[in-house]
């Protein structure tokens, strides 16, 4: 499938959710509500995360960045193979200060067959950090969080906690809430 394809498969899909809840809008927003600030889970998985060819702790890595994007995705699943290209193409358009990074949560067993079906897609040249979860853990420790949240993507801070919910080039409003987010400690 081409870039061009799954652009507008994308794209269909998005028209496609947005009048599905354009009669509960109150709800989305009330959703998004109750999940800032909340904690965000990854239970064993901490300990487990991949940055090329080092595995590294999430403690470790907020002491180096106070501002994480956590993105979900699933082996397997067609749409997130060009998901995962697309955050990585999409943050070389956006200027982001050196307090932010991504992880990826993915869940599947093998970190090297989900980078062979991406780069069917496009060669990306991974520089976020990765955590393999084979067995769902990280959607049973949020449990709470509904799930639609958690495959929208969550910026978090250091504490883990919940500042905004979906891609910051989702809309100029979105972009301009990540800038204010990320660059608000830049400016104490």
């Amino acid at each position: 499938m081409s870039i061009k394809n799954v652009s507008k498969n994308r794209s269909v899909l998005i028209l496609i959710f947005m009048l599905l809840f354009s009669c509960n809008r109150n709800s989305i927003q009330n959703e998004i509500k109750s999940v800032l600030d909340k904690k965000l889970y990854f239970g064993q998985l901490e300990n487990k995360i991949l940055h090329g060819n080092n595995v590294c702790v999430l403690s470790d890595i907020l002491l180096e960045y106070e501002y994480m994007y956590v993105v979900y995705l699933e082996d397997s699943c067609k749409p997130c193979y060009p998901k995962f290209v697309e955050w990585h193409n999409k943050f070389v358009d956006i200027t982001i200060p050196d307090n932010f990074t991504v992880l990826f949560v993915i869940q599947g067993n093998n970190y090297d067959f989900f980078m062979q079906q991406v780069r069917a897609i496009q060669d990306v040249d991974s520089h976020f950090y990765v955590i393999m979860d084979p067995y769902s853990e990280f959607i049973g420790v949020n449990s709470k969080i509904p799930r639609w949240v958690i495959d929208a993507s969550m910026l978090i801070e250091s504490g883990n906690r919940i500042k905004l919910v979906g891609p910051p080039w989702m809309n100029n409003d979105m972009e301009d809430m990540f800038l204010k987010i990320v660059n608000r400690t830049i400016a104490k």
